[in-house]
């Protein structure tokens, strides 16, 4: 029992420490990153050249300067999308989710599910056995 729950709590340490460290990967090239009030300046004032925006509401492009820019967008599109895309036009490219994030995520899903079924059925059978095979009341 303690040795499946110390091995058992090792894996979860071990994913836990690479689920992090794959998210605060530094990014390969340098991005100046922007407020969403910059940003939108920069629009009216027809300083940004292009916008890729990503499923998670993270835009990135290129401003006139030749820089380029990353930005944390509102989850609410319908306030400032209109306007971007004007003054932008098709310079500006919103993204679906890609295969691989809907896999990962289903994949993490159904493993965290498997691993309470798993303990769970532990329980039940440790239960049993130590009512010696007696089904519980």
């Amino acid at each position: 029992m303690a040795r499946f729950l110390r091995i058992v709590s090792w894996v979860g340490l071990v994913a836990l420490v690479l689920v992090l460290l794959h998210q605060n990967l530094p990014r390969q090239e340098r991005e100046m990153p922007l407020a969403f009030g910059e940003f939108m300046q920069k629009v009216e004032n027809d300083q940004v050249e292009s916008l890729t925006i990503s499923p998670k509401n993270i835009g990135t492009g290129r401003l006139s300067s030749g820089t380029r820019y990353v930005v944390d967008l509102p989850a609410d599109r319908e306030r400032y999308l209109p306007l971007v895309q004007a003054k932008i036009g098709e310079k500006m490219e919103v993204q679906g989710p890609s295969v691989s994030d809907v896999w990962v995520s289903g994949l993490i899903y159904l493993v965290i599910t498997g691993l309470v079924l798993l303990v769970f059925w532990w329980a039940l059978v440790r239960r049993q056995t130590e009512r010696g095979g007696q089904p519980s009341p």
